[in-house]
């Protein structure tokens, strides 16, 4: 991740499902990006910033250091920021649903943001596993709560 960063020249990044060993998010060098935790954030590293709940994370966000931003939900599931760009402000949110988990608590939340933030610009990126298969059928329950 950190070579495509560089090469593609990327400045903000949603990342959701993200493969954790030993609480440490795989493709999150630690010698290159720092990290911010729900609870604190250390110094401002060189290049990038991941954001992300510490522990077992399924939602995070990187973003170039040069980014202002105010931190506006961290949980596993869910990371949103309210991002300074040039012409004011935007909503970013990284949101996860697993595919064996309700849908609804993560759209309430998800709710109340877009709520919140309604007069903003927002972006989501997210994986709401809304259209995935659980044995014969497809799961067109959340597909329809997603819609």
């Amino acid at each position: 991740m950190e070579q495509d960063l560089i090469r593609c020249d990327i400045d903000i990044l949603g990342i959701t499902e993200s493969y954790i060993i030993k609480e440490h998010v795989l493709g999150f060098p630690t010698n290159y990006l720092k990290g911010f935790p729900t609870d604190y954030l250390k110094g401002f590293p060189t290049d990038y910033l991941k954001i992300y709940k510490q522990g077992s994370p399924r939602a995070a966000i990187i973003l170039r250091t040069e980014f202002k931003f105010v931190p506006i939900l961290i949980t596993r599931d869910i990371v949103a920021i309210n991002l300074e760009i040039d012409n004011g402000n935007m909503l970013f949110v990284s949101i996860y649903c697993s595919p064996s988990e309700e849908i609804d608590p993560l759209l309430s939340e998800l709710g109340k943001l877009l709520e919140q933030f309604k007069d903003k610009m927002i972006v989501i990126n997210g994986d709401f596993n809304a259209k995935v298969q659980h044995g014969a059928q497809w799961n067109k329950v959340k597909e329809e709560k997603l819609c």
